[in-house]
C-alpha cells in the first residue's frame, strides 16, 4: 500500500524513522525523570546526566536508521529474518561500548570540568558521527527503495564527502588541542577503512544512467569539472572514494608544514604517518581497482548483484592477504622483528607492521605506490566514457508534469555557473 503511493522513497524512509524516534521519546519521558531524580542523591551532577541522555538518542537514532537500511537490503522473507538476527547480535557491540561509556561519563568524568572546551566537544563529536549516520543510513535505505531509473548515488556520495570533513575537522581540534599528532595517524587508519568499505559498493554501481538522471547532469565546464564525481557510476565512485583518501593525504601532509613545531618534535612519526597514508591510499586503488575491472569483465556476461559485488571484493581481500602469508611460511620469512617483501601484496600484514623499526617503507611506497597509481590510471581512462555522458533535454510532457506537482520548481531568470 506505500509502495503504490506517491509518496517518495525518502519520505517513506524518514516516515519510518520519524516514528522510531516517537517512540524514543515515549520511552525517554517515561524514563528521563527517574534517571534525573539521582542527582538528589548526591554524587551525580545533573549536567553528566543530560550529556548521558543526550548521547543515548543520538546513538539510538543512527542505530534505528542503520536497522531501516538493514531492513531495506533484501524483501526475501528469510533473508530478512537473517538480517535480522544478524543485526541484534551486531547492536551488542555498541551496546556494551554504550555500557562502558555511562560509567566511563559517571566514575572517570565526574570531577572534570563542564565548561571546559574538550569535554562538551566530545559529546559534539558523538552527536555530529551519530547524526551523520543517520543520514546516510537513511539515504542509503531510500536508494534501495527508490525505482531503478532513479538517481541513488549523488545524496549518498555528498554526506559521505561530509562525514570526512568533519572527521578531518575533530581529529585537527584534538591533534591541536592534544598537541599530538597521533590523532591524524588515526584519522588516517579510519578513514582507509570507511573509503574502503564504501568503495566496494561504490564500484559495483552500474555505469549506464538512465534518462532521468541524465537529465538532472550539469552541463557547465565548472559543473562538469567538479560534480560529475558526484554522478552514478562505477568509474566515478572509485575516483570519488580516492579523491577523497587522497585529500586526507594532503591534509595530513599540509598539517605538518602549517605547524612546524609539531613536524619537528615528532619528525620520525611524522616521516611515518606521511608513509601510512601513501601505503593505505596505494592499497585501496589496487583492491578497489582490481575488483572494479573483475566486476566490469562479470557485467559484460552475467547481471551483477549487489551480494555478488560484495563476493567479489570480500575473496579478493582473502586472497589478497592470505596466499602472501603462506608464502611466506613456506619460506620462512616471518618474524616478528623482521618485515619480509613477500608480505607486501597484503595490505593486512603491510599496515599492522607500519612502525615497526625493521619496515623497509622507501621500497613499499615505492612498489606499492607505483602500483597504486598504475592502476587508478587505468581506472581512470575506462571512467571516460562515464565522464561523457551529457545532459539531455527534458520533454515536454514530462516537464509540465513535474510543474504541475511541483510548482516552486519554475526556472527563474537567474542561472547559475554550476549549472
Amino acid at each position: 500500500l506505500i509502495a503504490i503511493t506517491t509518496l517518495s522513497a525518502r519520505q517513506i524512509v524518514f516516515g519510518k524513522l520519524g516514528s522510531a524516534l516517537v517512540q524514543m521519546v515515549v520511552y525517554l519521558s517515561a524514563l528521563a525523570p527517574c534517571i534525573a531524580f539521582t542527582a538528589l542523591l548526591r554524587g551525580v551532577d545533573v549536567y553528566l546526566i543530560a550529556l548521558l541522555l543526550g548521547v543515548t538518542v543520538s546513538v539510538s537514532a543512527a542505530m534505528s536508521a542503520c536497522g531501516l537500511m538493514f531492513a531495506s537490503l533484501s524483501r526475501s522473507g528469510h533473508w530478512q529474518s537473517a538480517l535480522s538476527a544478524i543485526l541484534v547480535l551486531g547492536f551488542a557491540v555498541p551496546m556494551f561500548a554504550w555500557l562502558v561509556m555511562a560509567y566511563e561519563i559517571f566514575v572517570d568524568w565526574n570531577r572534570a570540568v563542564l565548561d571546559g572546551p574538550v569535554f562538551w566537544t566530545v559529546f559534539l563529536n558523538v552527536a555530529t558521527v551519530a547524526w551523520s549516520f543517520v543520514a546516510l543510513f537513511c539515504f542509503t535505505a531510500a536508494s534501495q527503495l527508490s525505482f531503478l531509473s532513479d538517481n541513488r548515488a549523488t545524496a549518498l556520495r555528498v554526506v559521505m564527502m561530509v562525514q570526512q570533513v568533519l572527521a578531518a575537522g575533530w581529529y585537527t581540534f584534538y591533534a591541536i588541542v592534544e598537541n599530538d599528532f597521533e590523532f591524524l595517524e588515526w584519522l588516517a587508519i579510519l578513514s582507509g577503512m570507511y573509503w574502503g568499505i564504501v568503495g566496494v559498493f561504490m564500484t559495483g554501481e552500474s555505469p549506464q544512467l538512465s534518462p532521468r538522471v541524465l537529465r538532472g547532469l550539469p552541463q557547465s565546464l565548472l559543473g562538469r569539472a567538479f560534480f560529475s564525481w558526484f554522478n552514478p557510476g562505477s568509474g566515478t565512485g572509485y575516483v570519488f572514494a580516492l579523491a577523497n583518501m587522497g585529500a586526507v593525504l594532503v591534509y595530513a601532509f599540509g598539517f605538518g608544514i602549517v605547524n612546524p613545531s609539531l613536524s619537528r618534535s615528532n619528525a620520525n612519526f611524522y616521516s611515518q604517518t606521511v608513509f601510512l597514508l601513501s601505503a593505505i591510499w596505494s592499497y585501496l586503488a589496487i583492491y578497489l581497482g582490481v575488483g572494479r575491472l573483475i566486476l566490469m569483465w562479470l557485467r559484460s556476461r552475467v547481471q551483477v548483484s549487489l551480494p555478488m559485488v560484495f563476493l567479489v571484493h570480500l575473496l579478493l581481500h582473502i586472497f589478497g592477504n592470505f596466499i602472501p602469508f603462506v608464502l611466506a611460511i613456506s619460506l620462512d620469512n616471518v618474524s616478528p622483528s623482521r618485515y619480509s617483501l613477500i608480505l607486501l601484496p597484503s595490505w593486512v600484514f603491510t599496515l599492522s607492521s607500519s612502525m615497526g623499526p625493521m619496515v623497509p617503507w622507501e621500497a613499499i611506497v615505492l612498489l606499492v605506490g607505483g602500483t597504486g597509481l598504475l592502476f587508478f590510471v587505468v581506472n581512470l581512462v575506462l571512467a571516460a566514457n562515464e565522464l561523457g555522458y551529457q545532459r539531455i533535454a527534458t520533454p515536454e510532457r514530462i516537464a509540465i508534469d513535474d510543474l504541475e506537482l511541483h510548482p516552486e520548481r519554475r526556472p527563474t531568470q537567474e542561472k547559475s555557473p554550476w549549472d
